[in-house]
């Protein structure tokens, strides 16, 4: 019996598109203290995208131990992504309000 397995692929490009939006809200923005929220972006964006690349591998990989391998990798590096999304919507909210 072949084991199930939930793939992030829609999840990651679907938060990767929201990385690209706040970084250019964070762009658009300009101040100075912006700076590093818009690298924390990047850092959150290059997550993602690798994190969809890696998905899709394990998708496609023959060899299960491989696949497991790649999805695993894929989950730690969404979990990244979602934690530098997560400060960098949180300050940039912060700021706002204040």
């Amino acid at each position: 019996m072949e084991k199930q397995r939930t793939h992030i692929l829609s999840n990651s490009s679907n938060l990767l598109g929201i990385c690209f939006l706040v970084s250019t809200l964070v762009r658009s923005a300009q101040p100075v203290a912006f700076i590093h929220l818009s690298d924390l972006t990047a850092v959150g964006t290059s997550f993602f995208a690798i994190s969809c690349f890696l998905s899709f591998l394990s998708m496609r990989a023959r060899n299960e131990t491989r696949a497991d391998h790649y999805e695993s990798a894929a989950d730690l590096l969404f979990f990244g992504g979602l934690i530098a999304l997560t400060i960098t919507v949180a300050f940039l909210s912060w700021s706002t309000i204040r």
